[in-house]
């Protein structure tokens, strides 16, 4: 697929997506973006040259190709505003283990932590 229709673009607007290994049926990359952004992670990997250094995400893109299958894409949720895709895409990084991501997302200070640590920080008594 060397890209996706405009009719389709149009209508997913920002969106935030994952790319799953269908030998596992897990994610390994959450990612957000608008247009044909989904599909660029897949031609990334087949044009990577050998001096460039390689992402563990398009590692894992070719080791997946190497056994024949293609990375399953899923789109989570369309038709967001921007600053939505990003909080949506924050959310799963946080809660999904062992993904690709080299970073968490926007709006990390804000982001999962235990409800522990949000007594420690929020209860503590003054000085």
């Amino acid at each position: 697929m060397s890209g996706l229709p405009q009719e389709i673009t149009e209508r997913l607007g920002h969106y935030v997506y994952l790319l799953i290994d269908p030998r596992t049926s897990n994610p390994f990359y959450v990612g957000k973006g608008t247009g044909s952004r989904l599909l660029s992670h897949g031609f990334e990997s087949a044009q990577l040259s050998e001096g460039r250094s390689e992402a563990a995400k398009l590692a894992k893109i070719r080791s997946i190709r190497a056994s024949g299958l293609e990375p399953i894409i899923d789109v989570v949720k369309y038709g967001l505003m921007e600053e939505e895709a990003l909080l949506v895409e924050a959310a799963l990084i946080d809660c999904l283990p062992d993904l690709t991501n080299k970073v968490r997302g926007t709006g990390i200070a804000s982001g999962r932590i235990a409800l522990s640590e949000l007594i420690t920080q929020f209860g503590a008594a003054p000085l």
